[in-house]
C-alpha cells in the first residue's frame, strides 16, 4: 500500500483546503485561532489549533467544516472535468491538472479520526447536559470513522470522483 505521507504529498492541495475548512468555520463562529499549519511532512499533515468552542453547534461545524468546504470546492473545480468526462469520455491532457486538483481536494474532505473523536466527546458531553441536537453527532461520528477506515480501500478517492461527476451527471440527465 502507499504510505499516507506520500498520499498527502501527492494531494497536498486537499490538505490545505481541509485545514481551511476548519479555519473558515472557526472564523464564522468567532473562535480564536492560535496556530494554523496548512501542510507539513508528518502526521497530521496539517492542523488548526483554536479555542474551545462555546456551544455544541460550534464544535460540530468546526469538526465537519472540511467536509462541507472541501466537497463544495472539489465539485466546483471538478465541474468542467466532470462535464468533459460525461460528454466525451476521457478528458484531454490539459484537463488532467484540473482533475488532479479536484480529486486531491475531494480526497481530504472527510474529517480525520481526531476530528471525529472531538465530535464524539462534544456529542457525549452535550447529550448528558440535555442538548438533544447533539444526537445528530453520533451518526455523523460513525460515518466519519467508517469513511476513515474505508480510506484504506480508497473510499476517499471514490468519494472525490463521485463529487466531481455527480453535479454534471444530474445536469445532463435531468
Amino acid at each position: 500500500m502507499i504510505p499516507g505521507c506520500l498520499i498527502s504529498l501527492l494531494t497536498f492541495p486537499g490538505v490545505v483546503v481541509h485545514e481551511m475548512g476548519h479555519l473558515i468555520f472557526c472564523r464564522l463562529f468567532g473562535l480564536s485561532v492560535h496556530k494554523v499549519c496548512y501542510f507539513r511532512f508528518g502526521n497530521p499533515a496539517g492542523y488548526v489549533i483554536h479555542e474551545q468552542p462555546c456551544s455544541y453547534g460550534q464544535g460540530f461545524w468546526v469538526s465537519v467544516g472540511p467536509l462541507v468546504i472541501s466537497t463544495l470546492i472539489a465539485a466546483a473545480v471538478g465541474f468542467p472535468v466532470g462535464m468533459l468526462v460525461i460528454h466525451h469520455g476521457a478528458p484531454e491532457l490539459r484537463h488532467w491538472v484540473l482533475g488532479w486538483l479536484a480529486v486531491s481536494i475531494g480526497m481530504h474532505a472527510f474529517p480525520s479520526t481526531g476530528d471525529a473523536a472531538n465530535l464524539w466527546r462534544a456529542s457525549t458531553s452535550s447529550l448528558f447536559k440535555g442538548n438533544v441536537p447533539a444526537l445528530i453527532g453520533f451518526p455523523v461520528v460513525i460515518l466519519l470513522y467508517l469513511a476513515n477506515i474505508l480510506s484504506f480501500l480508497w473510499f476517499d478517492a471514490i468519494y472525490a470522483v463521485a463529487v466531481i461527476l455527480a453535479v454534471p451527471w444530474l445536469i445532463i440527465h435531468h
